[in-house]
């Protein structure tokens, strides 16, 4: 009785249906998976599918509709897209080749991002989140020289791996991406990596407001309802 009852007010709420979410790094799809399982318990009658999201395609799925809801780096400033407040943030590192002589620190400084060509993303990515996460010149103007762009995650390892730049990334993917030939330094001057969910103008159905809800609640943002969230603006991420 109890369970038809809950399914009762979760049609009553338009929460129904299938939720399909997107996450593009694996310490997102952790929260994703967690938020997913609190959200079919409490939305019996609402289905969650998962899949990941490509750095090269970064909203496309988003906007074709084979996606409700993505959990992102930010920043994230498209008219058609609606971004919700920083849900958390990882500090930032450098992938360096293992035998570098940055090794020899504890830890780089973003003008040590001068020192090495950088591996970048490419692909169809916007121009300002290109120069927020691979910027081409230090805080001192010093340049940062760009020496490859790759479409997939595993070509940045390999490339770094064989000697041919560096990367920044979040330092938390030293626990999900490591291989021999390269290692990971703690950018101690850099700014943190936000995360953040995002979805499309159009698409804030009530499944959609449901699963933020959830994530908040989760991530221990339980003070960030979707109320607060913008349209096509990253300022929640940068603040």
């Amino acid at each position: 009785m109890q369970e038809a009852i809950e399914r009762a007010v979760a049609a009553g709420r338009g929460v129904t249906g299938t939720l399909r979410v997107g996450f593009s790094a694996a310490w997102s799809n952790e929260l994703v998976v967690l938020a997913a399982d609190v959200f079919r318990a409490r939305y019996p009658g609402c289905g969650v599918q998962v899949r990941e999201v490509q750095l090269a395609d970064p909203f496309g799925p988003l906007r074709a509709e084979q996606l409700d809801v993505q959990l992102t780096e930010f920043p994230v400033a498209e008219p058609d897209l609606v971004t919700g407040p920083t849900i958390f943030s990882e500090p930032r590192g450098l992938i360096v080749p293992a035998k570098h002589p940055l090794m020899r620190q504890a830890s780089a400084s973003v003008e040590d991002m001068a020192r090495l060509p950088m591996v970048v993303m490419s692909g169809e990515i916007p121009q300002y989140w290109l120069d927020h996460h691979y910027p081409r010149h230090t805080p001192q103007g010093r340049p940062i020289v760009h020496a490859a762009a790759c479409t997939y995650w595993q070509e940045v390892l390999t490339l770094v791996s064989m000697g041919r730049g560096a990367s920044p990334a979040a330092l938390r993917a030293a626990r999900y991406h490591m291989r021999p030939g390269i290692a990971y330094l703690p950018l101690r001057d850099a700014d943190p990596i936000n995360y953040g969910l995002l979805w499309r103008r159009t698409g804030a159905t009530a499944r959609v407001m449901a699963f933020a809800e959830t994530v908040c609640e989760i991530a221990g943002n339980p003070g960030s309802p979707p109320n607060v969230l913008r349209t096509g603006s990253s300022s929640p991420a940068e603040s």
